[in-house]
């Protein structure tokens, strides 16, 4: 028998993104059929979904930090500009000048 692969098709018994969403509200009952799933995205009103969703625009992980959340969280660190050159420093003994030319020993 030969495998076959078929990209983007229809997955079986996954789970809805609704389940994991910020905006997702749930109702669930005793049977797997009594489900309720609404949609809290727009403020002004609540919207049924009727069916499992696969992926979604409006989606936002539960788990996640906010950008405030996380700002509050960060630590600031402050630098101060340093006023040395970089790059490699040598002592003197091991520096020649020959010519106008500096040659490492």
């Amino acid at each position: 028998m030969a495998k076959v692969t078929i990209k983007n098709g229809t997955p079986i018994g996954t789970e809805s993104l609704c389940s994991r969403c910020v905006h997702g509200h749930r109702q669930k009952g005793f049977r797997e059929s009594e489900e309720l799933v609404f949609c809290t995205y727009v403020w002004d009103a609540t919207r049924l979904v009727p069916f499992k969703v696969a992926e979604c625009t409006s989606y936002c992980e539960r788990d996640s930090m906010s950008i405030q959340q996380m700002r509050e969280m960060a630590l600031i660190i402050n630098t101060s500009p340093t006023l040395k050159p970089a790059g490699f420093k040598f002592s003197d003994e091991r520096v020649a000048v020959n010519s106008g030319e500096t040659t490492i020993k």
